[in-house]
């Protein structure tokens, strides 16, 4: 297949001087041409013709002649600032899209600067939602590299219009999507190849000009290029046609079992889950601001791509559960790209449901579990409504959402039944059934997705013992869209009680504040008058959807009295909200403790390592409310549940043998069942275990608008809670004690992890627990009361970490060994570079990218005497990695997680030379053998 793209500069003229005899000539089987500027007679029985003139007459333009029928033809990139200028010719064929362009000059004023940049992200945007491999031509009016240009053009200004950074970097964006620039992947470092020159001064002649037109194919594409020619020969136009050849298999219309398998294993998960992220985020907006059209516009894009399909098929396969009433399970990977490229809601039927009945502590729970082929398809469509769902949600729902969780709803409840004038009355309400009663009528009514498919999935039905059950009411429990449904029914619920409480008056937002985790909800109130109104509302809200209160579960009390929610004691203790483990979910525990200890068959080491999972597993759930009393009845149950079971394995060995030879004496002189060879290995006591207060989420968090955020927020719990093996080795090295004053950090205390020494990097070594008061402490006055001498203390600190390896050492090797002018990195890359995780700050704070010297910046740093820091402190500066190599930051974009660096010093080593060697005179000797060494380093790599 041979593809020729050609900037006409006017189809017209290009016409007079041989366009129809270059056509003649070449028999191209796609000929795109950029900058028709008017739409002209064409005798070209061979070729049908699209045609997408702008409406400017005498301006901009392109024409598609191909000798293959499309499938459909699309115009445009869907924004009518961008299409009114003809600029865009997409013809779809079976197994790619055929792309014509004419990318926008951003030349002249700075309302065409906006232009371009709305049109590369527009760009970037429609590229990344097509579904086939991609061929992209035209002329992109920028050049890439160096390379693309003739030197002599840049000799009166650095950075003109079409070499900009700016433009560059869109270039390079589309590159990092999934595309190819084949002539520089087949002639990497061939100059002279340019495509467009300047009229004036001969400069066509002697070759003095830009490379601007390009030829992008999908990198899956690559393996089919047989060449791409520039017709430098051809004239006519300012630029010269260039010409792509490529050799494509012939379609067939089954694939085989290998080319399924193999489409399967080269399947770039990042990408597909950007491409997700990307319309998700376009869904989340839209629903923001009711845009309903553009709601369901967005879902049929959604649920017909082939990232949401192979991304729906990978998360049955991972989940891995049981299987539906057909018995299948997706295991190779044949089976996986079948069952992908299948997904779809053209003539669908839902299969019914295999039931399955579960005892869940003496009550019966009903679980209808979808086969595979169905599981996929509420994947798919979850993927769709739960940006929908986040966008119109309750700010105080908990349950079954990103970022959420039962500890949310937590902190959330105390904070409103806390301070003088909280509410003293609170109605604690539990649905009945919740899943099993919910009004289709209403779903079908008020849920915002494809009705068919959503009656499918509702009504089909239950298979039980032989026997098919109708699904008339109600959700399955075991189905991936249940939680998102479960949460839409009751969402709005707040709004409804404030509206019932005041209808006409001001809003008492204490009045009918509700905290809800799924079917358990808590409303607080002012009087038991106020409690009994909210209890009316929330029966005539529920019956809306077919939903009714549970009677024994659903009361109003006292806070006085107390209630319990999610296994928590709420009670008012003189005066102060104490919050403790309720008593049956205490005594639910000690109750699975003993069936587990009696009734284990294994090892000790086995022993040992799955009680400590169920022990670990419960303190995480309490440790954020008063559970030191909880814990310690727990480690009594524990140790007396052990001792019984020790004495029921060896009922003829004396007690004290059996205690010598299961249980060792710690430090603390307590009692612990261990390895008698291994003492390490023993049942961990939850006393011990640290209790703490969790940072509750943002209400208003919209997970797939406010990433940056939740980032941080989970950075800021795991150093609350002291999470993870890094956070608790140091909280053991200092026994739970602040570096700075040597006090307990106790729960109610917020603290800070800090470097102990500036600069030194965030490594466990070199980090240390603070309060966070310390942390404000440190930077006015030393431990004693006296001022630090700042100076003095940087000079320490420098010398100090002299001898320390940098940490970002293979970050300055990689800018060493670039030979790009231009350098796109994203904070992943970076990650993968340096083999660490970048600090926190590198996603919120740009003064970590831009820092020069390790921890000094503004006055100080400018006051600071240079000649005091070595040329190795400034390498423990990310900073360094890429100025050390002559590269500068050209733009930095925190919330994309993108660094573009720009070389400025060109032809460098990347070598420094120590400064005893180039500051002072040197021995004869030492001068000659600095010059042998590096004549023997010239010779052996060919320098």
């Amino acid at each position: 297949m041979k593809i020729i793209s050609w900037n006409v500069n006017g189809l017209a003229a290009c016409k007079r001087k041989g366009f129809l005899k270059f056509l003649a000539y070449a028999k191209p089987d796609f000929l795109c041409c950029q900058e028709i500027k008017t739409q002209c007679p064409l005798q070209t029985p061979d070729y049908f013709q699209f045609w997408n003139p702008a409406q400017r007459k005498g301006y901009s333009g392109t024409l598609t002649l191909a000798r293959k029928k499309p499938l459909s033809v699309h115009y445009g990139l869907g924004i009518d600032e961008i299409d009114c200028e003809g600029r865009v010719i997409n013809l779809e064929y079976e197994t790619l899209y055929m792309i014509n362009v004419y990318v926008p000059n951003s030349q002249g004023s700075e309302e065409r600067h906006d232009f371009r940049a709305l049109w590369d992200e527009a760009l970037l945007e429609y590229l990344k939602g097509l579904d086939k491999p991609v061929i992209l031509c035209g002329d992109f009016n920028v050049a890439r590299d160096y390379i693309d240009i003739y030197p002599e053009n840049l000799r009166n200004e650095a950075d003109p219009s079409g070499f900009e950074p700016e433009e560059r970097e869109g270039m390079e964006q589309i590159l990092e999507a999934g595309f190819t620039d084949v002539f520089r992947a087949l002639y990497p470092n061939q100059t002279g190849a340019y495509t467009w020159w300047s009229n004036r001064l001969n400069k066509r002649l002697e070759n003095r000009g830009w490379r601007l037109d390009y030829f992008l194919i999908s990198n899956g594409l690559m393996g089919n290029v047989r060449d791409v020619i520039h017709h430098t020969d051809v004239l006519g136009s300012d630029h010269c046609p260039i010409s792509l050849t490529l050799r494509l298999a012939p379609v067939r219309k089954g694939l085989t079992q290998e080319d399924l398998a193999a489409m399967w294993r080269g399947i770039d998960w990042d990408r597909m889950e950007d491409q997700l992220l990307e319309i998700q985020r376009r869904l989340a907006r839209a629903a923001l601001s009711r845009r309903w059209d553009q709601v369901a516009e967005l879902q049929k894009r959604l649920v017909r791509s082939l990232a949401a399909k192979v991304l729906a098929v990978r998360h049955v396969v991972q989940v891995n559960s049981e299987a539906g009433i057909d018995g299948i399970r997706w295991r190779t990977d044949e089976d996986k790209m079948r069952a992908a490229l299948s997904l779809t809601s053209k003539g669908y039927r839902a299969r019914p449901y295999r039931r399955i009945i579960i005892l869940d502590e003496g009550k019966e729970r009903r679980i209808n579990i979808p086969t595979a082929y169905d599981k996929a398809m509420q994947a798919l469509y979850a993927y769709s409504l739960d940006p929908v769902a986040e966008a119109v949600a309750d700010k105080k729902s908990f349950a079954f959402r990103k970022g959420r969780s039962m500890y949310d709803a937590h902190v959330y409840i105390c904070q409103a039944l806390s301070g003088n004038h909280a509410p003293k009355w609170v109605v604690r309400a539990d649905i009945r059934s919740c899943y099993d009663t919910i009004s289709h009528d209403w779903l079908l009514k008020h849920i915002p997705m494809d009705k068919k498919v959503l009656r499918e999935f509702l009504r089909a039905g239950a298979v039980f013992a032989g026997d098919l059950f109708p699904t008339s009411q109600g959700i399955s429990q075991g189905a991936t869209l249940s939680p998102i449904l479960g949460n839409m029914v009751l969402d709005g619920l707040q709004a409804f009680l404030y509206d019932g409480l005041s209808p006409n008056g001001k809003i008492d937002y204490g009045d009918g504040n509700m905290i809800r985790f799924a079917d358990d909800i808590i409303i607080t109130a002012r009087t038991a008058d106020s409690a009994r109104r909210l209890l009316e509302l929330l029966n005539r809200f529920l019956a809306q959807r077919g939903l009714t209160l549970h009677p024994d579960k659903s009361y109003i009390t006292n806070v006085e009295l107390g209630f319990e929610f999610l296994s928590r004691r709420y009670r008012f203790r003189d005066g102060i909200l104490v919050v403790t483990p309720s008593e049956q979910a205490v005594a639910d525990f000690e109750h699975r403790l003993e069936n587990f200890i009696l009734k284990f068959h294994g090892s000790q080491k086995a022993l040992i390592e799955r009680l400590n999972r169920k022990l670990i597993g419960w303190a995480n759930y309490h440790r954020i409310t008063d559970t030191y009393e909880a814990f310690r009845r727990i480690d009594t149950v524990v140790q007396a549940l052990l001792a019984r079971k020790m004495r029921l394995l060896h009922p003829k060995r004396q007690w004290k043998c059996i205690v010598s030879h299961y249980w060792r004496v710690n430090s603390r002189g307590k009692h612990i069942f261990a390895l008698q060879n291994k003492p390490s290995v023993h049942v961990i006591r939850l006393t011990a275990v640290n209790i703490t207060e969790h940072q509750p989420v943002r209400t208003s968090l919209h997970p797939y608008l406010d990433q940056e955020y939740y980032i941080c927020l989970q950075r800021k719990r795991d150093i609350q809670k002291v999470s993870g093996p890094k956070h608790r080795a140091i909280w053991q090295r200092q026994s739970g004690r602040c570096h700075y004053c040597g006090a307990p950090m106790l729960p109610d205390q917020e603290i800070a992890l800090v470097e102990t020494m500036i600069g030194g990097g965030r490594r466990v070594e070199n980090l240390a627990y603070i309060h966070q008061r310390c942390a404000y402490d440190v930077l006015e006055e030393g431990p004693e009361g006296e001022h630090l001498d700042l100076i003095s203390m940087l000079q320490m600190v420098t010398d100090s970490i002299a001898e320390l390896e940098s940490p970002y050492w293979d970050l300055r090797e990689f800018f060493r060994n670039c030979k790009k002018s231009l350098v796109t990195l994203t904070f992943q890359q970076i990650e993968e570079i340096i083999g660490d995780r970048l600090d926190w700050e590198a996603y919120f704070s740009e003064a970590f990218w831009f820092d020069e010297a390790p921890g000094m910046t503004g006055e100080l740093w400018d006051d600071f005497p240079f000649h005091a820091i070595q040329p190795t402190d400034r390498e423990y500066c990310i900073s360094d990695a890429w100025i050390s190599q002559g590269y500068r930051i050209q733009r930095l974009r925190l919330l994309d997680r993108r660094v573009v660096f720009r070389r400025e010093i060109h032809n460098t080593s990347g070598l420094a030379l120590p400064p005893a060697l180039a500051d002072q005179r040197i021995p004869d000797n030492a001068a000659y053998e600095a010059k042998e060494f590096f004549r023997y380093l010239i010779k052996k790599y060919g320098l």
